[in-house]
C-alpha cells in the first residue's frame, strides 16, 4: 500500500528535501518534508486542503506532527462542489432563446374627445314650494317680533296661494297677517285679515275668536257678540267659553255710552235736509247687505246691524223734517 501511495504521488521530488505543488485552485496547500521520514504541513485557518483526481494527500489536526508518509492517509476523490448561484429565470431564457426582431409598435395618434356637455341647471322652485318658503320665513320673523318683515313675507305667500287656487293655505296665511297687525297695534287691518280667512273657510274657528277678540279691544261689543254666537254653531264645544264671552261684551256695551242719531249717520249738530240724505245715502252704499252677499255670514250679521242703526237714525230725523 505504501508503495501504491509513493507511485501515485508523481508530483514529489526527488529530493527530499525540495518539494513544492501549488495547485491552481483558490485555495493553495504546501507541503515541504524535512527528513525524508518526517514533513510538516499546515493547512490555512479554517480552510481545507483538497488534491485533484488520482491524488493522495496526508491530513492532521492543528498542532501534531505526522510523518511521511504517514501511517494512515485520508484520500478525497473529487474536488469539493461548489457553491451553485442562482441564476434568475430571465437571463436563462435570453441565453437559450434567439433574440427577435423588436416589433414596431403603431403610433398612437391623440383623439381629441368633445367636451362633456354641463349639466342642466336646477330647476326653478315651483310655486307651491316658493309658496311654503315664503310663510316659514314670514313665521320666523314673527317669533323674532320683526312683525313688518313679517307682514311683507306672509303678502309674498297670499298672493302664491291665491294663484295656486288654495283657499285653506290662504285662509291660514291670512290669519298670520291678522295676528301680525293686531301685534303692531293695526286692529281695523287685523279685523279685514280675519274677515279674509274666515271668508275662505268659515270652519277656522280662531279666525271667528280673533276676529270677536279685536271687536272687543275696539269697543265694538255688539259686532264680538255675533262673532261669538256663530263660534257657538260651528263648535259645541267651546260654547261655554263663546257664551262667557257674550255675556261680557253685553255687559260692557250697557256701561258704555250709547251712540246718538248724529253720530250714526256721522251727522254736524246743525244740518239740512239735503246734508241727512247725503249721509243716509253714503251709510246705506257702504253698508247695504247687498254689498255684501259674498262675504263671510259674521260680516254679512254686521253690516246689516249697521244699515238698520242707519236706517233707523234716518227715519227719526226724516220725521222731524215733517217727512
Amino acid at each position: 500500500h505504501q508503495q501504491q501511495q509513493q507511485q501515485q504521488a508523481s508530483w514529489r521530488s526527488a529530493t527530499p528535501q525540495q518539494a513544492s505543488w501549488q495547485p491552481t485552485a483558490p485555495q493553495q496547500a504546501t507541503h515541504q518534508p524535512t527528513t525524508p521520514q518526517q514533513a510538516s504541513w499546515q493547512p490555512p485557518p479554517a480552510q481545507a486542503s483538497w488534491l485533484p483526481p488520482n491524488s493522495q494527500a496526508s491530513w492532521r489536526p492543528p498542532g501534531s506532527q505526522a510523518s511521511w508518509p504517514p501511517p494512515t492517509l485520508y484520500q478525497t476523490t473529487q474536488p469539493p462542489i461548489a457553491q451553485q448561484q442562482t441564476v434568475p429565470p430571465s437571463a436563462t431564457t435570453t441565453a437559450t432563446t434567439t433574440p427577435q426582431p423588436a416589433t414596431r409598435q403603431p403610433q398612437q395618434t391623440s383623439v381629441t374627445r368633445p367636451p362633456r356637455p354641463r349639466p342642466p341647471p336646477p330647476a326653478p322652485p315651483s310655486d307651491h314650494d316658493l309658496m311654503i318658503t315664503k310663510k316659514e320665513l314670514g313665521n320666523k320673523h314673527f317669533r323674532s317680533n320683526a312683525f313688518n318683515e313679517a307682514i311683507r313675507y306672509y303678502r309674498e305667500a297670499a298672493e302664491l296661494a291665491k294663484k295656486l287656487n288654495n283657499p285653506d293655505m290662504s285662509a291660514i296665511i291670512h290669519f298670520n297677517l291678522a295676528m301680525s297687525y293686531d301685534k303692531l297695534g293695526a286692529y281695523n287691518q287685523a279685523a279685514d285679515e280675519c274677515a279674509a280667512a274666515v271668508k275662505l273657510n268659515d270652519n277656522y274657528i280662531k279666525a271667528h275668536v280673533k276676529r270677536a277678540e279685536i271687536f272687543m279691544s275696539q269697543g265694538k261689543y255688539e259686532e264680538a257678540v255675533i262673532c261669538y254666537e256663530h263660534v257657538c254653531e260651528l263648535d259645541s264645544t267651546k260654547k261655554d267659553d263663546a257664551m262667557r264671552r257674550i255675556n261680557l261684551a253685553k255687559q260692557w256695551s250697557k256701561t258704555t255710552k250709547k251712540r246718538d242719531q248724529h253720530e250714526i249717520l256721522g251727522l254736524k249738530p246743525h244740518f239740512t235736509l239735503d246734508d241727512l240724505r247725503a249721509a243716509y245715502k253714503q251709510k246705506a252704499r257702504a253698508h247695504h247687505p247687498d254689498k255684501h252677499s259674498d262675504a263671510d255670514i259674521v260680516t254679512r250679521r254686521i253690516q246689516e246691524k249697521i244699515f238698520k242703526e242707519a236706517s233707523e237714525a234716518y227715519s227719526f230725523f226724516r220725521k222731524r223734517f215733517g217727512g
